[in-house]
């Protein structure tokens, strides 16, 4: 065949991965030679000139044509039989030849040529079992009918040789006459007495003759001769203990009269003693199994209430956050605004912090405690000269400011994670739910299915709903998600559920959040309420996931926790971390000042009624 390199020319490298898997060769070292000397030596593809141009397919065109000349030769039943054995030997390896090319190029040799195929190999090996049960079955149960047939035999045969044994011993049938009483009388006189055990005798072999007939008549007849036996020497002792009694009357003897009642009521007693025994035995051991139950109950209520008690932990958003308690804000980043030359931005940061923003520059004309914009109830304090900054830097409702608002937090998410993607842990899989490009890598779900499908979210299970089915019940698109432990992402590598859950280490859900400066505990805890029970679903799912908040301020605070997880957790030193939290504060800044100077315009252009 040649040599062939991988990075040769049109589609050289794929042709490669065919030849390889048609001879079935795996592995690393040595892997294109022994392609080579398969083909050379293979008897559909014959040896041709070394050219790195030769594919598979002009390989297998020649091989057609050499078959075709030898069936013109006379000679077509010898090639049948010889393509009948080839495959037979090869049809596996023709159906890895046949399948779609699974891994790519740049990973040959790294692992085998993919589940499908080992996949197949499991399924042949349970057939294989599941035929030799099922000889081993059809064996034993051909021998268990030949046992049975062969004592059904036998017991027939045993049968047959009693009845005509019974048949040639069973005396003729005799008359109950007077003349026979006779005889018989004459016959005990003569044996002198012996005819009556004969006749007992006689009346003994009929009656065994009888039982050997039916066996359910012999129990019960031996049964009934001992309950009768029993009854007899019962009888016989009351009669002997009566005349030693009637004997014995005078003075002396009535004390062993005396003893013998006493001992026969107190063998009475014994007796009745026996059953209250038993019975107070039994009543101990109900109440022994009834205490054991109830302790048994009792103990399951406290497993489960311990594993309630547990789950509430797991769940508590309390419990994530608590890590969080007693931060400040960060004064040396959230203090940079006084390094700016402009005037008009630090006036707004220090009116948004003292919170003496002016609602519109005509206060006389608007009274009221609505916003003049989206008619926001308890928004607007001071007789309407004041408007709360938390409103008008993120509360207000109106359609203009909502897209500032949003495009504000998009590009502090986008900032992140171009931050993330050259820290330290930037060659982890990192996907995020902001902008509007396809270049800034924006998606619908951040969440691969092999991680986490949709249906798990909802209530009706639908990966796929559609406009009617409503909402997701558990959210989950977070600002950022990354999978820490899978590079081999970037060479294009689809992961499975089982293969993530062996490579994947941490999976880092990372939100963004503004809020009023004073209040970041409450934005903090409210993130933290909302995302716990993704959390804990990818926990159930067999993953370790840790939730990030970085909580910033309307006018450019940034607090410690920000800091904290991202030198402790996302990979960041503290250079780049405060580079990153200084960038951040920058863009805060800027949109708070864009943010209120459209408020007020917004205000100025419409001073008597709102959009």
């Amino acid at each position: 065949m040649g040599t062939i390199e991988k990075l040769n020319a049109a589609g050289t490298a794929v042709e490669l991965y065919k030849v390889k898997a048609h001879m079935g060769i795996v592995g690393n070292e040595g892997a294109d030679e022994a392609a080579k000397e398969a083909c050379e030596k293979g008897r559909m593809v014959p040896n041709t000139e070394n050219s790195d141009t030769v594919t598979l397919q002009a390989l297998l065109d020649q091989g057609r044509e050499e078959e075709r000349m030898i069936r013109q030769k006379g000679v077509k039943a010898e090639v049948t039989k010889r393509i009948r054995e080839h495959n037979q030997t090869t049809s596996h390896r023709i159906q890895a030849y046949r399948r779609k090319l699974e891994t790519p190029p740049e990973e040959w040799g790294t692992r085998g040529t993919g589940n499908k195929r080992r996949k197949t190999t499991q399924e042949s090996e349970e057939l294989e079992h599941e035929m030799e049960w099922l000889m081993r079955e059809q064996e034993r149960t051909t021998e268990e009918q030949e046992q049975d047939e062969q004592w059904d035999n036998e017991i027939n045969e045993m049968m047959r040789r009693e009845e005509e044994q019974h048949r040639e011993t069973e005396p003729p049938p005799v008359e109950e006459t007077e003349e026979g009483e006779e005889d018989v009388q004459e016959e005990e006189e003569e044996t002198g007495g012996t005819g009556t055990s004969n006749r007992t005798s006689t009346i003994r072999n009929r009656a065994e003759g009888e039982r050997e007939e039916t066996a359910v008549e012999v129990d019960l007849r031996q049964e009934v001769e001992e309950i009768m036996r029993a009854m007899e020497e019962m009888v016989e002792e009351e009669t002997e203990g009566e005349g030693i009694g009637e004997e014995r009357v005078g003075g002396v003897a009535e004390e062993p009269n005396q003893t013998g009642e006493e001992e026969r009521g107190t063998e009475q007693e014994g007796t009745t003693m026996e059953p209250q025994q038993e019975l107070e035995e039994i009543l101990r051991d109900l109440e022994e199994e009834a205490t054991e139950r109830d302790r048994r109950r009792r103990r399951q209520e406290q497993e489960l209430e311990r594993n309630r008690i547990k789950t509430a932990e797991n769940t508590n958003p309390y419990r994530l956050m608590r890590h969080l308690q007693g931060d400040e804000p960060m004064k040396a980043v959230s203090n940079r605004f006084w390094k700016t030359r402009d005037a008009r931005l630090t006036r707004i940061i220090l009116r948004g912090r003292y919170r003496v923003m002016a609602a519109t520059h005509h206060d006389n004309r608007r009274r009221g405690t609505r916003c003049p914009l989206c008619q926001e109830p308890w928004a607007v304090y001071a007789k309407g000269c004041l408007v709360k900054p938390e409103h008008v830097l993120g509360g207000c409702k109106h359609m203009e400011m909502r897209k500032m608002i949003t495009k504000r937090s998009d590009a502090t998410t986008l900032l992140i994670a171009k931050a993330l993607r050259n820290a330290r842990k930037g060659g982890c899989m990192i996907k995020t739910h902001a902008g509007k490009q396809v270049n800034e890598g924006k998606v619908k779900r951040p969440i691969p299915d092999w991680v986490l499908r949709r249906g798990q979210c909802r209530m009706d299970g639908r990966d796929q709903p559609g406009p009617g089915h409503g909402g997701d019940t558990i959210p989950h698109c977070v600002d950022i998600f990354m999978v820490e432990g899978t590079e081999m992402h970037r060479a294009g590598y689809n992961y499975t559920q089982e293969r993530a859950k062996r490579d994947v280490k941490m999976i880092h859900l990372i939100e963004v959040t503004y809020t009023q400066d004073t209040e970041w505990e409450k934005a903090l805890k409210d993130k933290y309420v909302k995302y716990a029970p993704l959390v804990k679903l990818l926990e159930s799912n067999g993953f370790k996931a840790m939730l990030h908040v970085i909580v910033i301020g309307h006018t450019g605070t940034i607090y410690e926790h920000s800091n904290r997880a991202l030198t402790k957790h996302l990979g960041f030193n503290k250079q780049e971390a405060a580079k990153l939290l200084a960038e951040i504060h920058k863009t805060a800044t800027g949109f708070a000042k864009s943010i209120y100077t459209l408020y007020r315009e917004r205000v100025d252009k419409h001073p008597k009624e709102p959009d």
